[in-house]
This record gives C-alpha cells, sequence and structure tokens, in this order.
C-alpha cells in the first residue's frame, strides 16, 4: 500500500497529466480486482520475478551506446 496515493488515486493523475502519461506502469498487486485505467501490464503477487524482468525489457529505453 503506498502512504499517501494508492493506485487507484495514482493512475488517475496520471491519466490526467501529459508528461506522467508517457511513463509506462507495471501494476504490481495481490488483488483479483483491478479498477485503474489501463496499466501497461498487470503483475499479482507474489511476484513473478520473470515475468516482472520480461515486463521491465518490453519498456524500458536500450542501453546508451
Amino acid at each position: 500500500m503506498m502512504p499517501r496515493c494508492d493506485g487507484a488515486r495514482f493512475m488517475d493523475v496520471r491519466e490526467h497529466d501529459p508528461t506522467l502519461k508517457r511513463v509506462p506502469v507495471a501494476l504490481l498487486t495481490a488483488s483479483t480486482v483491478v479498477r485503474y485505467a489501463s496499466p501497461e501490464a498487470i503483475i499479482r503477487k507474489p511476484v513473478d520475478i520473470g515475468k516482472l524482468v520480461q515486463v521491465v525489457a518490453m519498456h524500458a529505453l536500450p542501453a546508451p551506446r
């Protein structure tokens, strides 16, 4: 649980902020019900590290050369 802003509130703020909207979000949750606006990925707890690495790799910028 986030201390000042839960996931739903964060996603609402992100949805209405042009700068934040470009940032991909992977939602980590123990809940079986997800009511957030379109995260790029939903990963259930306990976290499968392989899946987490795969999601981050899909959205990470390539390393500079």
